[in-house]
């Protein structure tokens, strides 16, 4: 326990006090010693703890970091396929110069004509486009967002079976086969669920299916 403050000498200490006029405590202005020694020190809690140097302190605290960093990365060096699949260079097209192209999105079942901004071929902005009469050149936050579903992790990577993954060959395989019964039955029996259409070209293809 520190020793009580002697509150006379303080004040008179102030009375004759030329020097600066702020203090942290009461202790620094009485200049007890214990905290004059605190105040030299850049670490107190560190010298209290073990009386250890900075440098000591820090040399301590690198290798302590450099050990969980080697802990942490594991020396196995994993070779395979890429994850992802370089695209093509569309012809004329100089890489890394974005690549713009004209089409169209649908909200509440009519389509707006956009603009979109690609890199190496994959979409990364999306703007309205000035000849379609729908947007002007303007776009909206839905339009904006739209670009977010290309590269949503939850789409499916592979055809599915009753929840279980397949192999595209048997997907073809199995397609195949389906179209010969349905041809043989004229389409007898076959359901497509699909969402609402408002593309002409997504209509025709409904109506020859």
């Amino acid at each position: 326990m520190p020793p009580p403050l002697d509150l006379a000498a303080i004040r008179a200490r102030l009375a004759g006090e030329n020097g600066p006029l702020l203090w942290r405590s009461l202790e620094e202005l009485a200049g007890s010693p214990e905290v004059r020694r605190h105040l030299e020190a850049e670490f107190p809690d560190v010298v209290e703890a073990g009386a250890i140097d900075r440098r000591t302190w820090l040399r301590l605290m690198g290798a302590s970091l450099a050990l969980g960093g080697l802990a942490a990365c594991d020396g196995n060096v994993v070779t395979g396929a890429p994850l992802l699949s370089q695209p093509r260079n569309t012809p004329g097209h100089t890489p890394g110069v974005p690549l713009v192209f004209a089409t169209s999105l649908e909200l509440n079942g009519f389509g707006r004509g956009v603009l979109v901004k690609t890199q190496e071929g994959r979409p990364i902005k999306i703007e309205g486009n000035p000849l379609h009469p729908a947007s002007l050149g303007a776009t909206d936050v839905f339009a904006q967002a739209e670009v977010l579903s290309l590269y949503d992790p939850d789409r499916s990577h592979e055809p599915r079976e009753n929840g279980e993954a397949r192999r595209f060959d048997n997907a073809v395989g199995f397609l195949r086969a389906l179209r010969s019964d349905l041809v043989a039955s004229r389409g007898r029996g076959l359901h497509i669920l699909m969402p609402p259409l408002a593309s002409p070209t997504s209509e025709r293809l409904s109506a020859a299916v």
